[in-house]
């Protein structure tokens, strides 16, 4: 039984399930428009029919979740998804998986169908409430186990907000029994250059006891690096920069969000890989605690997210697109305002000078 604190930001539980997919299913267009894209040759009645046979989450993800996210492979890489390091994890362990988020769904998405495959438990998955913005979205978020990051609202509300995640995460590692998938930082990174916020350190201490260590420690950190060949919804991410080069504020527009989703759902990846890198020691945690004072506390969230960085910048696979990129970005003269391609030579060489410790 989920605590009644948790309530409003679980993920559903089984006996939630159908109900949620009646209230997906009022979105009828918009529904039959992400089925028509992904699955263009199952009849959108018959995807009805199963929707509405669904009797617990597990059923979902198995009848519905990873068929989809199998035809979104097949349909949107030329070389499918690769993983290496899973088998590091223990068949029911329980870790903080922090990845790098390059994707708006399908960086944990195809995590999770990488959990199925090596026969591990499946994690619940932390997003950014803008996608409540859109209710289908937010819907088809808790369905698939995903519970939202409040964002925004006075400096009260935000730290109330911070809390509550910080508490619902220690409670599933601890109580409920489930692992969590959390991206490294607010949005996706946009140049290619993946840093861990060290605010979501302090965010994760919030729910502890105030020993860092012992805080850090027993939620069993473990960095995870999604690399895709071609960058998901590159060109958006080059234009977002291009505004905020000269000057400009970027605003999102209209159901921007939504639209990411299925650019990144559609486009062509070419190949993708997952890395399961080490888990943090807690020697390592040890080496990180600086001290006890506000300060010292900062210091030591900022050196605990510069060692997830290195775990990930060292797991990032390269592709060729990647080597390709540094080797012209080596020879490119810089521009103030930077021109596109500048910006999109960066997006892809990022991870090799990350990865050589630059």
């Amino acid at each position: 039984m989920i605590p009644e604190e948790f309530k409003n930001i679980a993920p559903y539980e089984d006996d939630e399930i159908l109900s949620a997919i009646r209230r997906v299913l009022q979105h009828k267009e918009a529904l039959y428009f992400i089925c028509s894209k992904i699955a263009p040759d199952v009849d959108f009645k018959d995807f009805v029919e199963l929707s509405l046979s669904i009797k617990s989450v597990e059923e979902y993800q198995m009848k519905i979740g990873i068929p989809m996210l199998m035809r979104i492979l097949n349909n949107s890489t030329e070389a499918g998804l690769t993983c290496e390091g899973f088998d590091q994890l223990e068949p029911h362990g329980r870790y903080l998986f922090v990845s790098n988020h390059r994707d708006i769904t399908l960086d944990a998405a195809m995590f999770i169908k990488s959990l199925y495959r090596f026969n591990l438990d499946p994690c619940e998955i932390a997003f950014g409430d803008n996608l409540i913005a859109n209710p289908l979205i937010g819907e088809l978020a808790r369905i698939n186990r995903m519970f939202p990051i409040l964002r925004g609202g006075t400096r009260r509300e935000f730290y109330q907000a911070s809390l509550l995640v910080s508490k619902y995460i220690r409670y599933c590692l601890t109580e409920k029994n489930k692992s969590v998938w959390i991206a490294q930082r607010n949005g996706r990174t946009k140049n290619g250059d993946d840093r861990t916020e060290p605010g979501l350190m302090k965010m994760f201490s919030m729910s502890g006891t105030g020993d860092f260590v012992e805080d850090m420690d027993k939620l069993h950190i473990v960095p995870v690096a999604i690399s895709y060949e071609n960058e998901p919804c590159a060109n958006s991410k080059i234009y977002e920069q291009l505004v905020n080069s000269r000057g400009e504020k970027y605003s999102k527009s209209p159901n921007e969000d939504m639209m990411s989703v299925m650019r990144g759902i559609l486009e062509q990846k070419g190949a993708m890989h997952i890395t399961v890198c080490k888990p943090l020691s807690r020697e390592e945690i040890e080496q990180c605690a600086v001290g006890t004072t506000q300060g010292a506390l900062n210091d030591s969230f900022v050196a605990l997210s510069e060692l997830i960085d290195r775990r990930i910048h060292n797991g990032y696979h390269l592709f060729q697109s990647n080597l390709d990129a540094y080797e012209k970005l080596k020879d490119f003269e810089p521009t103030v305002p930077p021109t596109r391609e500048e910006l999109m030579l960066q997006l892809y060489a990022n991870p090799v000078i990350n990865k050589q410790g630059r």
